[in-house]
């Protein structure tokens, strides 16, 4: 996945140390509450976390373009 110079300016705005796009840092949020719980695989686990932060970011996506 290549980072573009915007996704690194906004992670640099947001105080980010590091360069990650909103996807990765969803699914490392979705993945730290799914590990707490480990109900499944780890394997599972990051696939789950992965399909929630795509799930967050469609309906903000949807939320943004309802409001404009």
């Amino acid at each position: 996945m290549i980072i573009t110079k915007q996704q690194a300016i906004t992670a640099q705005v947001n105080g980010s140390k590091s360069v990650l796009t909103k996807r990765e840092q969803f699914a490392g949020m979705a993945m730290q509450a799914l590990i707490v719980k480990m109900d499944e695989s780890l394997i599972l686990t990051c696939i789950t976390a992965v399909k929630s932060a795509d799930a967050l970011l469609e309906a903000l996506e949807e939320s943004k373009e309802s409001k404009d």
